[in-house]
């Protein structure tokens, strides 16, 4: 059976870097298929020049420092050989875009998603020419051939991708090695879209999904899902499984080694996902869709949380119908805010906010009728584990450590999930009771 690995842009920004990547294909049992992001920085170059002024000058430095970025991941010997060629190719393409956007002073939607999918075609080129070196079984496939999304929430359409899949050339098919770009695709007008950034964990979760892969390996040059930020609780420990629903949780809650839209073909294909150190084969995170009880003999998993948020309390003593509520949500994605929770009861409503909300929309919210009061300072933590409200007696031993914080505690979240306790506390604290949860439960 098949395995995909997913490679991270900082697993391909030295030449050591890509040589532990060339040993790790080449030791894994094939066949495998390789999805790779672009290299660190490129992205941001692109993007960058996305929001310039436009500007020969804007052009030749952007060319430039992408062109440096990639020679210096060529040893000489491969330059000697012409292999940088298919690279000065590609930047060819991509310079005779970015001229076109010069010319006509604009660079429109489609015009930028092609400019941003070029980062990872230029990876994945690059790592074509370093495993030549090794097997002559190995080929790229971009998107463009397969990987088919729905132009309006830009995911992946299954049984139109599946159909182009199943149809690709038997060459494909017979590779050792197949390599793919992540991070974009086509609509069915062939029309190339980026996914959000970190997508490229997407189209490798999804190529998996097509290829009835037995898992996918997602590669970083950090460790797995800790038990906390190291940073703030330096005995935090690797964990070593999760459910799928627990880290589409911890993912919302800052940690960023996983996209959440990962998971969904995970589930639907029932195939487990390996996220690995590059730098310590050893070090491991497993997500499946089973449950560990015995999970290192205690039950939380992870304690993570966001800071500085904004926790807005409205009141409406005649309650909040369909059309308040969405009226009040129009209101918050008209400026742009992010919610990162709420809840409702009969008469009161409360969002969890990136950012409070302007002083304008709070005069309009008080002028409907609404008792409007705004804490900001706010941190929302996130506590997963096996199960966590079955065991009175554990979740006694729980609520003990939270009375000595209680002036602080906004809010407690219960039930939404058996696996999950959400607290929403002032930021003065939330660091401290981490740490008290973590060493009462953890360490």
């Amino acid at each position: 059976m098949h395995s995909v690995h997913k490679f991270g842009g900082t697993c391909l920004d030295s030449t050591e870097k890509i040589i532990k990547v060339i040993d790790i294909l080449s030791l894994e049992s094939k066949p495998i298929t390789a999805v790779f992001s672009a290299v660190a920085g490129i992205t941001d170059l692109l993007v960058q020049y996305c929001e310039s002024i436009i500007s020969q000058t804007v052009i030749s430095q952007t060319l430039m420092k992408i062109r440096q970025i990639h020679l210096a991941l060529f040893s000489q010997q491969m330059i000697n050989e012409g292999k940088f060629k298919v690279i000065e190719t590609e930047l060819d393409r991509l310079k005779n875009i970015l001229h076109g956007t010069l010319l006509i002073e604009e660079i429109n939607s489609n015009t930028r998603n092609i400019i941003l999918s070029f980062g990872e075609r230029l990876s994945t080129i690059m790592m074509l020419q370093h495993l030549l070196n090794s097997t002559k079984k190995v080929n790229l496939l971009f998107p463009e051939l397969f990987l088919i999304l729905d132009n309006s929430n830009l995911e992946f359409d299954f049984f139109e991708s599946s159909n182009l899949f199943n149809g690709l050339p038997q060459e494909y098919k017979d590779s050792e090695i197949l390599l793919v770009p992540g991070y974009y695709g086509v609509t069915k007008d062939r029309v190339v879209k980026v996914l959000e950034r970190s997508g490229t964990d997407y189209s490798a979760s999804f190529i998996a999904l097509l290829q009835q892969a037995k898992t996918l390996t997602i590669w970083k040059d950090v460790p797995g899902f800790m038990t906390a930020n190291p940073t703030i609780v330096p005995q935090a420990k690797i964990i070593e499984f999760l459910h799928y629903d627990e880290t589409i949780e911890l993912s919302g809650f800052g940690a960023k080694l996983l996209h959440p839209l990962a998971i969904q073909p995970a589930k639907q294909g029932n195939f487990p996902i390996l996220i690995r150190d590059i730098n310590n084969l050893s070090s491991k995170t497993k997500i499946h869709g089973s449950i560990n009880n015995n999970y290192h003999d205690y039950k939380i998993k992870s304690v993570s949380y966001l800071e500085s948020l904004t926790l807005a309390d409205l009141h409406f003593y005649s309650g909040f119908d369909v059309s308040r509520i969405q009226m009040i949500n129009n209101l918050i994605h008209k400026e742009k805010l992010k919610i990162h929770a709420y809840y409702k009861s009969f008469a009161k409503l409360n969002y969890i906010l990136d950012k409070q909300i302007s002083d304008e929309n709070i005069s309009l919210l008080r002028d409907y009728g609404y008792q409007v009061n705004i804490t900001n300072n706010i941190s929302y933590l996130c506590i997963i584990g096996n199960n966590l409200i079955d065991d009175i007696s554990y979740f006694n031993q729980f609520t003990e450590i939270l009375k000595d914080y209680k002036e602080e505690i906004k809010m407690i979240t219960i039930g939404i999930h058996k696996f999950s306790i959400y607290i929403l506390v002032n930021d003065k604290i939330a660091v401290n009771l981490i740490r008290s949860i973590h060493s009462k439960f953890i360490s």
